[in-house]
């Protein structure tokens, strides 16, 4: 059993509830969105008695043969305040998106963008060598992509059924 170190583990598309699990799921993921749901008097709910509500980026992690390619959305966050950190099998992203200051003689009527610092940690399902892992930022969105070890690498190979 892998240790966890601290991270969330990424559940894979194929752990999804599926039948009346995914109506219960998309039920709440409706209810918190609505809750959270910025509004023209700003943000409602738990989310208006926090100043500067915490940014976190939203990120997708795919697989192939070959490797592991996280992407993670960081839009209005500068190249030069990500940092990316590898710990055995946990990648740390963390850094900061910095707010706007408004101009003198500008008053803020809406403020729905969100602001601060971050940090995303994901379990990544091998430790990668530090050679084996590369990463990129463009347009807002950071690619990290970690070459899988020869042992995993190889491509998955079909098994006939026989009959008995």
């Amino acid at each position: 059993m892998r240790e966890n170190n601290g991270a969330p583990p990424v559940r894979r598309s194929s752990n999804l509830p599926e039948g009346p699990f995914l109506a219960f799921r998309q039920e709440m993921d409706r209810l918190f969105d609505s809750f959270f749901a910025p509004t023209q008097f700003g943000r409602m709910g738990f989310a208006s008695g926090l100043a500067g509500f915490p940014f976190n980026p939203a990120i997708d992690m795919t697989e192939n043969d070959k490797e592991v390619r996280l992407r993670a959305e960081l839009p209005g966050v500068d190249e030069k305040d990500v940092e990316i950190s590898l710990n055995g099998d946990v990648l740390t992203i963390r850094g900061e998106k910095r707010e706007e200051r408004a101009e003198d003689g500008e008053h803020r009527r809406v403020v729905e963008r969100s602001y601060g610092s971050f940090e995303r940690r994901v379990q990544l399902p091998f430790a990668p060598e530090d050679q084996e892992i590369r990463a990129g930022f463009k347009d807002g969105v950071l690619t990290i992509t970690a070459k899988k070890p020869p042992e995993l690498s190889r491509p998955s190979k079909r098994i006939p059924i026989q009959k008995l």
